[in-house]
């Protein structure tokens, strides 16, 4: 049996994939994409049955869309048909390649929104703990998706956080509610995954 790739049309995250056999296939019909053609056989490979494996047997004419490629990523595909393979071919995935995670910056933000870490409260207030965060590269750009976590760190005063952890928003603002208890300070530390280091609020309870 004779297998050929006819169609080959990438897309960001999928390819679209058609191929003919000849004689007719009867039993089964599959696409093949992989990153490396040794994986063709493993399970780091992409396997897509063709749309038409509903219509066997005597088919000639073969599609399928396999998905959840990286764009901008160079592969290969192979399609079979009742076992018989075609010759590998390769192509590029649309799209910009996935960039490394930004290094951020965390900057606390405290009453009136402004920069510093100085909040004021009173006992039985719900105080909302804010950090901006910025990219490290460029202090003036401020960035979303960035999951932030909370702790408290210290002081004199007590209180709980009514969430431990917030993504930032468009606007690089991440924040979380604090209960404000007993009189004094209390320090609350930042950190994330992407930061360049820790920052620390300090919430004044009088």
């Amino acid at each position: 049996m004779a297998v050929t790739i006819t169609n080959l049309a990438p897309a960001d995250t999928s390819v679209v994939l058609g191929w003919n056999s000849n004689p007719p296939a009867n039993v089964d019909a599959n696409a093949y994409v992989a990153t490396d053609p040794a994986d063709f056989n493993t399970p780091d490979c992409i396997s897509v049955p063709a749309d038409q494996s509903g219509l066997l047997p005597g088919v000639t004419s073969f599609t399928a869309t396999p998905s959840g490629l990286t764009p901008g990523t160079n592969y290969y595909a192979m399609c079979e048909a009742d076992g018989a393979d075609s010759t590998i071919s390769t192509f590029k995935t649309t799209g910009n390649p996935p960039g490394p995670t930004p290094t951020v910056h965390l900057i606390p933000k405290g009453d009136n929104d402004n920069d510093g870490p100085d909040w004021d409260g009173h006992p039985a207030e719900i105080v909302m703990v804010k950090m901006r965060v910025t990219s490290l590269s460029n202090p003036k750009v401020r960035v979303s998706g960035i999951t932030v976590n909370f702790s408290i760190s210290g002081g004199t005063g007590t209180g709980k956080l009514k969430k431990t952890s917030s993504i930032s928003n468009m606007r690089g603002i991440a924040k979380v509610p604090f209960v404000c208890a007993k009189k004094g300070d209390v320090s609350i530390t930042a950190t994330s995954a992407q930061a360049d280091g820790p920052a620390t609020a300090v919430v004044h309870i009088v």
